[in-house]
């Protein structure tokens, strides 16, 4: 692993880059920044791209250049959107124009109603799709643990072992200090993975980041859902997790504790609010 190189584009394994950028604002509290990350996985004959980024001017144009930074002119073979939503397939206009020769990875069950005139670009992700890049690059598809949409896909290559999984292992990352009003955020940090950060995730900022973003947590118990994901990580035994919204993930074992109480706290934070309601 490229450790510590700062900024991203990243290569987080061999041929595995992380891209995209931070957005600021305030959880919790406190200032933090969140991930809005793309990945680009090269094999030696196809190039896949996962996610598009946010699509504002700024997003778009951290992305786009990352790209031309990566392919240096080669047009990209794939991508693929883990789901609609839109800082995940809003720049998708963009990059088809972009690379027009580009295949489009998706679960096809909406996709004519977000993107009717790109329907014939389509190959519809289902689960056990195996996609061969090249140079024993495989990436499987499956369907989503954690849903940000009924639609929502991750994705599991299998040479380096990285497991990209959308909106599920979300959390915000900052860098302020306990008893200190300043925000340290250190120039480079949003490019680190998990155990490269000077401080463990707060359970609160990814606690409000689910409430947020997946609003079933409110209402449903996530435990059976967490058990299915250890058992999927148990199956795949992946050196990296790689989430949209959050650093990329190599020392699971720390980081899962604090993502479950996350996952918990919004759903037992409603149970006792209708309990004392009655």
């Amino acid at each position: 692993m490229d450790m510590k190189s700062g900024h991203l584009p990243r290569e987080v394994a061999p041929s595995v880059f992380w891209m995209g950028h931070c957005v600021g604002g305030v959880l919790a509290g406190a200032p933090i920044h969140l991930h809005v990350s793309v990945f680009l996985i090269k094999g030696a004959r196809q190039f896949l791209l996962v996610d598009t980024g946010i699509p504002t001017k700024e997003g778009w144009l951290e992305v786009e250049r990352q790209l031309d930074e990566l392919l240096a002119g080669r047009p990209l073979d794939w991508l693929f959107v883990t789901h609609l939503e839109l800082p995940h397939a809003g720049n998708l206009a963009r990059l088809v124009q972009k690379y027009p020769s580009m295949r489009i990875l998706s679960d096809p069950r909406d996709f004519h109603l977000y993107y009717p005139e790109f329907v014939s670009l389509l190959t519809p992700v289902y689960d056990g799709l195996l996609v061969k890049l090249g140079g024993g690059y495989e990436v499987e598809f499956f369907d989503a643990l954690v849903k940000d949409l009924v639609s929502s896909a991750w994705a599991f290559e299998r040479k380096t072992r990285v497991m990209f999984v959308a909106d599920g292992f979300s959390y915000a990352h900052n860098g302020t200090p306990n008893g200190q009003d300043e925000p340290t955020h250190l120039d480079g940090e949003c490019a680190l993975v998990s155990s490269e950060l000077p401080y463990s995730p707060k359970i609160e900022f990814a606690e409000r980041l689910n409430q947020a973003a997946l609003f079933w947590t409110r209402f449903r118990s996530s435990d059976e859902i967490m058990n299915s994901v250890r058992r999927l990580i148990d199956q795949k035994k992946p050196y990296l997790i790689a989430p949209a919204h959050g650093c990329v993930i190599d020392n699971l074992d720390s980081i899962e504790p604090v993502l479950r109480e996350a996952y918990r706290r919004p759903y037992q934070g409603n149970i006792t609010a209708s309990e004392t309601e009655k």
